[in-house]
């Protein structure tokens, strides 16, 4: 009887370390906007794994696993990986400094200057028209004139 419960048991804790993985939430998922340590952190990581399989590559041509075309498209490939996330890493520590050396209220000014060039681009958009019958002026989004009531020919339907 005693048996039955250590294997039993074996069998619940092989299934639950199993299991572990698939039942355990990623926060990053979650997260609307992923934060620069974690991104950081993730590239890091990827890198590291460009340089691993690079040293391996290496390794794998020196014993005669892989012929020399096939190590040489290979290494070039891990290379610009690599590069890449270099350069992803370099870009996210100079964003890191630059918002650190932001106060909070730079930060919010510079988000409204953003807001605000984006409203204004939209307005721009939105031009002014003529009345073809009466000269009447009214806006883009008006289809018929305010004052005689004629339809409002747009540049691009006429």
């Amino acid at each position: 009887m005693l048996e039955y419960f250590i294997v039993i048991g074996l069998v619940l804790f092989a299934g639950c370390w199993i299991l572990r993985p698939l039942l355990k939430s990623n926060s990053t998922d979650s997260a609307v906007i992923p934060k620069t340590d974690d991104t950081l952190g993730q590239l890091e990581y990827e890198k590291e794994e460009a340089f691993a399989a690079i040293r391996e590559l290496e390794f794998d041509e020196n014993m005669g696993k892989i012929s020399k075309e096939d190590f040489g498209a290979l290494k070039k490939q891990y290379m610009l990986d690599a590069v890449h996330y270099l350069k992803k890493i370099d870009e996210l520590q100079e964003n890191k400094s630059k918002r650190k050396d932001l106060g909070e209220e730079e930060i919010i000014d510079e988000i409204e200057k953003e807001i605000s060039s984006l409203h204004h681009e939209g307005s721009s958009k939105q031009k002014d028209f003529f009345c073809v019958q009466c000269g009447t002026k009214s806006s883009s989004r008006q289809r018929f004139c305010s004052s005689c009531g004629a339809k409002i020919m747009k540049p691009d339907s006429a």
